[in-house]
């Protein structure tokens, strides 16, 4: 059994959902403490605005480092929902797609919470349906653990009854390997290698899984995600 866990971020990257379909169980790590490193893509995702990579984020109240990921809570006074909304408009209208992708967005915004977390785990598995992604969802803070950081990580896989952990290549940075190897679990440094052609002539990486959909619509976006040797594709609409 395979398992990936992640904070829930903001409209993630294509990366984060290649994690969750090659995953049995995927977590929603809820119940860490925020700190700056972590708030980055808790509440900001990269979209190509002007021909250029750039962050779109969600206005944070200012209290955040001392919250855990399920307690931070978004600055709703501002009208960020709609700035959102226009700057997608603006950079992504010419898109075949587009009208298709913006009535989920929109759906997904008129969502209403006070918490990042809730807002992006209702994203988060609202794509995962619409991508077709057969995997079991649960949330860190269910287990009620008080370990943290890789020990956290490890207890995790082990009562959910895996023997594979699905990381990114930034958990080598902080995960003890060799704890998991006497536990008898592999860990698989995932790296992803999925490429699709962009409205830009250079690939440009680690954007929001909405820059695939917008690109490609939602069954093409589907085939990409489960082939990971996708530098051949050619979409012409």
């Amino acid at each position: 059994m395979k398992i990936s866990i992640h904070q829930p971020n903001f409209f993630p990257w294509v990366g984060y959902f290649e994690k969750i379909n090659y995953s049995d169980i995927f977590l929603f790590l809820d119940d860490s403490f925020v700190h700056k490193k972590n708030l980055d893509l808790l509440n900001r995702s990269s979209f190509i605005f002007g021909r250029k990579k750039k962050f779109f984020s969600v206005p944070i109240k200012r209290n955040f480092l001392i919250k855990k990921i399920s307690e931070v809570e978004i600055d709703n006074s501002t009208s960020w929902k709609i700035k959102f909304l226009n700057s997608l408009n603006e950079n992504y209208k010419k898109n075949f797609f587009f009208d298709d992708v913006m009535f989920i967005i929109k759906d997904i915004l008129s969502f209403e919470t006070n918490l990042i977390a809730d807002f992006n785990t209702n994203a988060v598995k609202r794509i995962i349906k619409i991508l077709k992604l057969n995997v079991k969802i649960d949330f860190s803070s269910n287990f009620d653990l008080k370990s943290s950081s890789s020990q956290k990580i490890l207890d995790l896989v082990k009562l959910n009854k895996c023997d594979k952990y699905i990381s990114g290549f930034g958990g080598k940075n902080y995960l003890k390997q060799e704890d998991f190897l006497k536990n008898k679990i592999d860990i698989i440094f995932h790296k992803s290698e999925i490429k699709y052609p962009q409205k830009n002539n250079d690939f440009i990486s680690g954007l929001s899984i909405l820059d695939l959909l917008f690109s490609h619509g939602i069954e093409k976006a589907i085939k990409i995600l489960k082939n990971q040797n996708t530098s051949h594709l050619n979409f012409n609409y």
